[in-house]
């Protein structure tokens, strides 16, 4: 929805310009003018290089779908821009990301930084541009996450069976025997690092919850299979990980499900679907508690959470939390600058000795102290805003595949937010396009909600404007 504010009238007045100097030139290519499915493409084959590639070549091809996007804005008549109000407090987090660049003791390691997250930002808004003219599209790329997605989880499962390298799976054998120990699969992503795929499997969890949900709405029994045979496998894969921050990721998705599922049953389940969903609840949580239970390297690792300073990890992660509470309440206001090398290079003068750490292991403080406390209140607002947006359309009468894609993306960022508390690798390319992806399709449908609850608004003040003046001439003519 276009809220008419002056930034979004003078970005479109200049793209109105643009695309009729250059509309000849459009005319003339057929190149130009298949713009939207070499952008679909590079998305895909970004999803694809997700998977096995270094995070270069990942960035490569977010470039080349923001270049694309660019291009099409300027050449193809008809586009614009709409900035919302979330929208338009992203922007200002962005800027604020710069401005901590500028006051950084380290400002070219933070330039580097802040790039990384300029080419998230903008990837996000070129999806959203994407699919606000191609809302067609959605469907079969929330299919291919789903696909890319199950695989990468085959994968990990199957690795599990296998020799695995000894990558970030530190654990505490003071308590444990070493035939308890976990065997941490990490999958493909590079780096390779166990936490990483847990995060990156939770993102996953938005695509395969939409299906199995369209699927269980639209009886669709084959693709009701897959869905759970994908949400199984996934979830079994993200307990591998050995992730505890993971772990209760997964126990904030279950809770977010139930609640979000059950606000709308009611009204758009018959009795026996209500009865199948609690079954489905039921038999994962069934599921769930018998893999924890019967594994005990699993269940020793769940209920190493609670040792606190009792176990060494964890300890190590407390110590980190303090130095870097430090960091921030040093410099709250712009923050240190944009990167982990900024953060490596300040945390030094504040680490207690022999604790080192490569970032701050929590998505929080990782904002706090990076950016500044503006910069952690305006992302904040962000998703707030988003998802009280997403409450009201899921409360409202809406289409019910719709709501399906919306529940799933909240239910994803429940798990996502909450392994956050305890991990950076949101920050990681693998997890960043793929959420943001997400996050384009729920405001895309969101915008369109608030675009029809307008038109309806103005309908019903045209309709009884009408009945006003109909009204007024009868009464005329029987005077």
């Amino acid at each position: 929805m276009n809220n008419g504010n002056i930034i979004t009238d003078k970005i479109n007045t200049f793209l109105l310009k643009a695309q009729e100097f250059l509309r000849p030139f459009v005319s003339a290519s057929l190149f130009l003018q298949r713009f939207d499915y070499f952008i679909l493409l590079l998305t895909i084959l970004l999803f694809v290089a997700c998977l096995f590639t270094s995070t270069n070549v990942i960035g490569g091809f977010a470039l080349l779908v923001i270049i694309f996007t660019v291009l099409k804005m300027l050449f193809i008549r008809g586009q614009n821009v709409e900035l919302t109000l979330p929208n338009l407090i992203l922007l200002a987090f962005l800027i604020i990301c710069y401005i901590s660049v500028l006051y950084s003791p380290y400002v070219a390691l933070s330039y580097k930084g802040f790039l990384k997250t300029f080419v998230y930002i903008a990837f996000y808004f070129s999806m959203v541009q994407f699919f606000r003219f191609n809302k067609n599209k959605i469907v079969p790329v929330i299919f291919i996450m789903c696909f890319i997605v199950t695989l990468e989880s085959i994968y990990a499962v199957f690795q599990s069976f296998q020799p695995l390298e000894a990558i970030a799976t530190w654990q505490d054998m003071s308590y444990v025997n070493e035939e308890n120990l976990l065997a941490r699969v990490y999958g493909t992503l590079k780096p390779y690092n166990p936490n990483l795929l847990c995060g990156y499997l939770l993102v996953g969890l938005a695509s395969i919850n939409t299906i199995a949900f369209w699927a269980f709405l639209g009886k669709h029994k084959k693709t009701f299979t897959f869905a759970i045979a994908s949400l199984i496998i996934t979830l079994t894969a993200i307990f591998l990980t050995g992730s505890r921050g993971g772990y209760l990721g997964v126990f904030a998705v279950f809770g977010a499900a139930i609640i979000l599922i059950n606000m709308i049953s009611k009204n758009y389940f018959s009795q026996k679907a209500q009865e199948a969903w609690k079954k489905v609840c039921a038999c994962f949580l069934g599921l769930a508690s018998a893999a924890i239970v019967f594994s005990p390297s699993i269940l020793k690792r769940l209920l190493s959470i609670f040792m606190l300073r009792g176990d060494s990890s964890t300890s190590f992660r407390m110590n980190v939390y303090q130095s870097t509470w430090k960091m921030f309440l040093d410099n709250w206001f712009s923050g240190i600058g944009v990167g982990n090398e900024t953060f490596r290079n300040m945390y030094g003068l504040y680490m207690k000795t022999g604790f080192d750490a490569l970032s701050a292991y929590s998505i929080y403080l990782e904002i706090l102290v990076e950016s500044g406390i503006f910069a952690f209140l305006f992302i904040i607002s962000f998703f707030v805003m988003i998802i009280k947006s997403a409450i009201k359309f899921i409360n409202n009468n809406y289409q019910m595949e719709q709501k399906a894609i919306i529940i799933s993306i909240i239910i994803m960022m429940s798990g996502v937010f909450t392994h956050g508390f305890f991990d950076t690798v949101f920050f990681r390319p693998q997890l960043q396009f793929l959420f943001w992806t997400n996050i384009a399709i729920m405001t895309v449908i969101l915008d369109d909600a608030k675009d029809y609850e307008i038109n309806n608004v103005e309908q019903i003040i045209m309709n009884l404007s009408d009945f006003v003046k109909d009204k007024i001439e009868k009464i005329k003519k029987g005077v």
